[in-house]
């Protein structure tokens, strides 16, 4: 590998962790998470394309929650826009962590499953959100972006 593109793939990863490393995290708590998914069902999903990097096509369904009311570390209110990047990560009450894609997440009564991967679908996770004591939102972007708007 010659040095001009041993450059530019340590710039794109340091830019890379600069943007993971400092996103900021916002809270919402366990009940108005739920209510975020108050009404929605398998009749609610929505057909969407994402393209990721390197111009990567995903598609896949999601709920139509256009927004997310959260909270930051003053407690200030904060409105994030649902995207493809919007990350949470749950804390149980033994502290263990699970990390999800917002829009990747299927709720029925108090289990909730969903996918930390883009690429590994197939790969979810399920937890029971009565045993959850913080829940953390961010948007890292990642470079992922719906080609369009599934929210219309």
């Amino acid at each position: 590998m010659n040095s001009s593109v041993l450059i530019l793939v340590l710039i794109a990863a340091a830019i890379i962790f600069i943007v993971i490393k400092f996103a900021r995290i916002y809270t919402i708590s366990v009940s108005d998470f739920k209510s975020l998914f108050i009404g929605m069902n398998d009749d609610k999903l929505r057909d969407v394309t994402v393209e990721g990097p390197n111009h990567t096509i995903f598609k896949y369904q999601i709920y139509p929650v256009e927004s997310i009311e959260c909270y930051d570390k003053k407690d200030n209110h904060k409105i994030l826009k649902n995207g493809p990047g919007v990350e949470v990560r749950f804390t149980d009450l033994s502290s263990k962590k699970t990390l999800f894609y917002f829009d990747s997440i299927r709720i029925q009564g108090s289990i909730l499953t969903g996918s930390n991967s883009r690429y590994l679908d197939s790969y979810r996770k399920t937890i029971d959100l009565n045993k959850i004591s913080k829940i953390e939102v961010r948007n890292i972007k990642k470079g992922f972006r719906y080609a369009s708007n599934p929210f219309n």
